[in-house]
C-alpha cells in the first residue's frame, strides 16, 4: 500500500521519554515496591522528554507542511542526571522509595545476570558500560 510512498519521511529520537505509559517510569514505579531503586551512580547528562510533548511533536510533524525528510534530536529542554531522574519519578509517583546509587563495575555485573536470566531485563551491560 506505502509501494508508492512519495510523502516526508522524518524520524524523531527522544533521548529518554517518561511520563504515564512510559517504559522508564512504568520501571521505576515497579521497582519502588521494593523501597529501594538500584540505579548507575552516574553524573552523565540525559534530556529526559514528556510522552505527552513527543506525542505533540509527532502530530506536528505528521501535519506540518514545511517538514523536511531527515532525523530530528527530540531532547527534553533539562539537562538531569540518572539518580537524580529516578527519585524525581518516584516523588511524582508519591513513593516513599528511594534510590540506591551502584557503583559502575556492580552495575556491569548485574547487567550481565540480568542478560543471562531475564527475557528483557531491566539493565544490560551495554548501558551499564555507557556510564
Amino acid at each position: 500500500a506505502l509501494g508508492n510512498f512519495t510523502g516526508t519521511s522524518i524520524t524523531l529520537q527522544p533521548p529518554l521519554i517518561y511520563g504515564a505509559g512510559s517504559q522508564v517510569s512504568s520501571t521505576i514505579a515497579r521497582l519502588a515496591r521494593f523501597r529501594l531503586v538500584p540505579v548507575i551512580n552516574s553524573s552523565a547528562a540525559l534530556y529526559p522528554v514528556h510522552v505527552e510533548d513527543v506525542a505533540s511533536t509527532c502530530i506536528e510533524a505528521a501535519l506540518g507542511e514545511v517538514v523536511e525528510n531527515g532525523v530530528y534530536p527530540l531532547p527534553g529542554p533539562d539537562a538531569i542526571d540518572f539518580p537524580t531522574f529516578t527519585q524525581r519519578v518516584l516523588d511524582a509517583i508519591g513513593s516513599p522509595a528511594r534510590v540506591l546509587r551502584l557503583p559502575a563495575r556492580l552495575s556491569l555485573g548485574l547487567g550481565r545476570a540480568m542478560e543471562a536470566t531475564m527475557a528483557h531485563p531491566v539493565l544490560t551491560s551495554e548501558s551499564a558500560e555507557q556510564y
